[in-house]
């Protein structure tokens, strides 16, 4: 791999972990459209470039969530029993789409669908009303 490629990787595994860090946002929407470049830069497939994007991001993101994780319980700002539905929620619908991403759709409608929520994402983070906290 080249030089200048595996510093792009770095430069955006450090902004990601530090969006994660301080403020407990995925780093997805950053890392899949460069990891895609960066596989793409190096001759795969669209298809393929897309789908390791999409998991490489999610390995990626794992131990990070777990350290941001940690240093939020020793606050005490977790609400577990939230936490552990949720995680049981997103598991099932991990293994539902992971199994749909490598059966049945191919990389370019993913990176339809991908482009669509990030769309809608910060559309709704711009037309949101701040929730106030109790």
């Amino acid at each position: 791999m080249e030089s200048n490629l595996i510093i792009i990787l770095v430069a955006t595994g450090i902004i990601v972990g530090l969006g994660q860090g301080l403020m407990g946002v995925g780093g997805a929407f950053i890392m899949v459209p460069v990891m895609v470049a960066v596989f793409d830069h190096m001759g795969w497939g669209q298809d393929v470039a897309v789908k390791i994007a999409f998991g490489t991001s999610l390995l990626v993101i794992f131990p990070a969530a777990v350290a941001t994780t940690v240093a939020h319980q020793r606050r005490k700002a977790i609400w577990w029993k939230a936490a552990i539905v949720l995680g049981i929620a997103g598991a099932a619908g991990s293994l539902l789409g992971s199994t749909l991403t490598t059966r049945v759709i191919g990389g370019e409608t993913m990176k339809i669908v991908f482009g669509v929520v990030v769309i809608l994402a910060s559309v709704r983070l711009l037309i949101a009303r701040p929730v106030e906290a109790h």
